[in-house]
């Protein structure tokens, strides 16, 4: 068995000669020592053509390298190709016939899976033996109400009249009312769960579902001209009596409108929060039902509709309710220590660089080193560097994260005299930073907070890798691999763009993995604030760590710092000493 690359190099020259492959040897030999020996810390032949002596040097240097550094000759090689400025083109042919070496070599049993006498004290893929990864975790014992989501079942349908009113509504929800997409997908399923319980529960036929079965329409505005009497004068009496009847029928409904929503939550069983959230879904449908029939030169936001000022009314009451009650999953029992989620990110990125993985071979009663696949690879990069983006920084809202595009919200450079100047304008590249760009409309307090940069700090770790040098592996080489059908910085596995939901479920899946807690990226911020506030971070890093968050001191202080209550006291419990100390000196 070879000891060092030099002789698996010589022995791959004798196959090559067995086999009448010689011209293929050469330009293994050239792909080894002009593009791979530099990165091993060998010279690095110069000119456009190694010479004789160039060639020889290379290979006496070779007989110093291990036969182990091979399993990493691609990276190393990459690494010389971005040193020595080679582009993709000129890139294919050395790492093709790197490549073909160390498949040969790995099919003789010399790198690849070679047996080791004892267990490896390496990171483990597998969970302990004897216990089964758990990436779903039932966090309460609340009763969960059947699917009845209209649409669902194999025998639901949304007739046409249903469906163009969706249509319809979407688009007056994002251009009228200026909600956001994600929010009025969220409304929609809100509003599909109300329509599959009516069918389901209250019998309302498929053919005849629409919004008006959960906001009846009334007819409020009026016109004079329709009221005549006989002689074709203008009737005020019976205007007037039409104009009461309409007022008086259109309060009845809106008071069966609120006893169909409290009827629906109890169905749902669910917490406040998510009874406020329905009662905001219902409130948007209102205003569409009654977009034309508002007075808005004479009334702001339909104050003039009967069944939106019921609904108002009883949002706020929820919204009281829901401050006052405990959360009905508590924040110990979805959240970690920021510390152990900085220990998960150190694991993923240990796990992003492990190029093989150990296995246990029964048969030869040993452990075996396998090479893993490149998507494995890319995968662990990519959840390596999601942790990364909401740990190394004060974390964001989820959607900055799902939304990340490089050259829209990621953008790399430098900022100079307060003017951004992209790194493909830059005098010297090397020194180009990353940073995160907001625009008011990318995320949710941006109409408060306006335009916002934020620096991605490029943090060295342990064995002296940067978070750039990662960033830069995904752009350039991993990403590939996990074939996104879309532009965005992450992906999901299927190739498809993450949405609220499925980032939520990733990060949820890699903390229960790592920690057994079903962390998700809400929790974040909540895990972040408390950290700082245990730390006694000053007045002028709270104030910084908000206005990173995009969000006020008081939001920081009421919804985000989850200490608990002894560590909230201790502060005035070391001051009280410190005064009984300074009076005592004196006595």
């Amino acid at each position: 068995m070879p000891e060092t690359v030099a002789e698996v190099l010589e022995f791959y020259k004798q196959y090559s000669k067995d086999t009448g492959k010689e011209a293929e040897y050469a330009l293994t030999q050239t792909a080894l020592i002009r593009f791979t020996v530099g990165g091993w810390g060998g010279p690095i032949p110069s000119g456009r053509k190694a010479t004789a002596a160039a060639v020889a040097e290379g290979l006496r240097f070779l007989e110093k390298v291990p036969l182990s550094e091979l399993e990493n000759a691609l990276a190393v090689q990459n690494q010389v190709f971005d040193r020595m400025g080679i582009s993709k083109a000129r890139r294919r042919g050395p790492r093709c016939y790197l490549k073909k070496i160390i498949d040969w070599a790995a099919k003789r049993g010399w790198i690849g899976q070679q047996p080791i006498d004892e267990r490896p004290n390496l990171h483990r893929f597998s969970s302990p033996r004897g216990q089964r990864r758990q990436y779903k975790k039932r966090l309460t014992d609340r009763k969960i109400a059947s699917p009845h989501t209209l649409g669902s079942r194999k025998d639901d349908f949304i007739n046409k009249k249903l469906q163009a009113e969706i249509d319809t509504y979407s688009e007056f929800c994002t251009k009228n009312l200026t909600v956001r997409e994600a929010t009025v997908k969220k409304n929609l399923r809100y509003i599909l769960c109300i329509l599959g319980w009516l069918h389901q529960y209250k019998s309302f036929p498929l053919d005849s579902l629409s919004l008006q079965s959960i906001i009846p329409f009334v007819q409020l505005k009026l016109r004079l001209r329709d009221f005549r009497d006989e002689a074709g004068q203008i009737d005020m009496n019976q205007y007037w009596v039409a104009k009461a009847m309409a007022r008086e029928e259109a309060k009845d409904l809106a008071v069966d409108v609120v006893q169909l929503c409290d009827e629906y939550v109890t169905f749902l069983n669910c917490h406040p929060k998510t009874h406020h959230q329905i009662m905001d879904a219902m409130l948007s449908v209102a205003k569409y039902v009654y977009r034309k029939e508002t007075d808005s030169e004479e009334f702001a936001n339909y104050e003039d509709i009967p069944v939106i000022q019921r609904l108002r009314k009883r949002w706020r009451e929820v919204g009281e309710i829901s401050k006052n009650v405990a959360p009905s999953v508590s924040y110990e029992t979805k959240s970690v220590p920021w510390i152990q989620a900085l220990e998960v990110l150190e694991k993923l990125r240990v796990e992003a660089d492990l190029i093989s993985m150990f296995y246990e071979d029964k048969r030869r009663n040993s452990f075996m080193k396998r090479r893993r696949l490149p998507k494995s690879i890319a995968t662990s990069l990519h959840k390596f560097l999601v942790v990364g983006f909401m740990t190394l920084m004060p974390p964001d809202r989820s959607r900055t994260y799902q939304e990340l595009e490089v050259g829209k919200t990621l953008k790399q450079g430098i900022f100079h005299m307060a003017t951004f100047i992209p790194i493909e304008r830059m005098q010297d590249p090397l020194q180009a930073r990353w940073y995160i760009h907001l625009r008011p409309n990318d995320y949710k307090t941006g109409k408060t907070y306006g335009e916002w940069w934020g620096e991605v700090p490029n943090t060295q770790f342990p064995d002296g890798k940067t978070f750039y040098e990662y960033i830069a592996r995904w752009l350039q080489e991993e990403r590939a691999y996990l074939n996104p059908q879309h532009d965005r910085f992450f992906t999901q596995q299927d190739g498809r763009p993450f949405v609220a939901n499925s980032l939520a479920q990733y990060i949820r899946t890699i903390f229960m993995r790592f920690t057994g807690v079903p962390v998700t990226p809400k929790e974040f911020r909540k895990m972040y604030i408390t950290h700082l506030k245990n730390l006694g971070a000053t007045e002028t890093e709270l104030e910084a760590a908000a206005a990173w968050m995009h969000h006020s001191r008081y939001m920081q202080s009421r919804t985000y710092n989850q200490q608990e209550q002894q560590a909230k006291l201790q502060p005035v419990l070391a001051l009280n000493q410190r005064i009984l100390q300074s009076a005592l000196k004196g006595v």
